[in-house]
């Protein structure tokens, strides 16, 4: 994979993660009580999980091994 496809995964799933927000968001208007919690608690880890999306740290590794360079990315967190 090339970094300027990682990229575009990353963009897409920040784009994602903005969606499933502003759902939340619209049901979150005719809930109340413990529901209302359950929704506020999902929609702050999306909100955190766009953060990293948006931010990743790509080269969180580069590795030499003799002629070859290594880069190792952090997993992409799937929904």
């Amino acid at each position: 994979m090339t970094l300027l496809e990682l990229s575009g995964e990353y963009r897409a799933s920040a784009a994602a993660l903005r969606e499933r927000v502003l759902l939340l968001e619209h049901r979150l208007r005719g809930v109340d009580g413990d529901g209302r919690r359950l929704l506020e608690g999902r929609i702050r880890l999306l909100r955190a999980m766009g953060r990293e999306a948006r931010d990743p740290p790509f080269f969180g590794r580069i590795q030499a091994d003799s002629s070859v360079l290594l880069i190792r990315f952090p997993p992409l967190q799937v929904l």
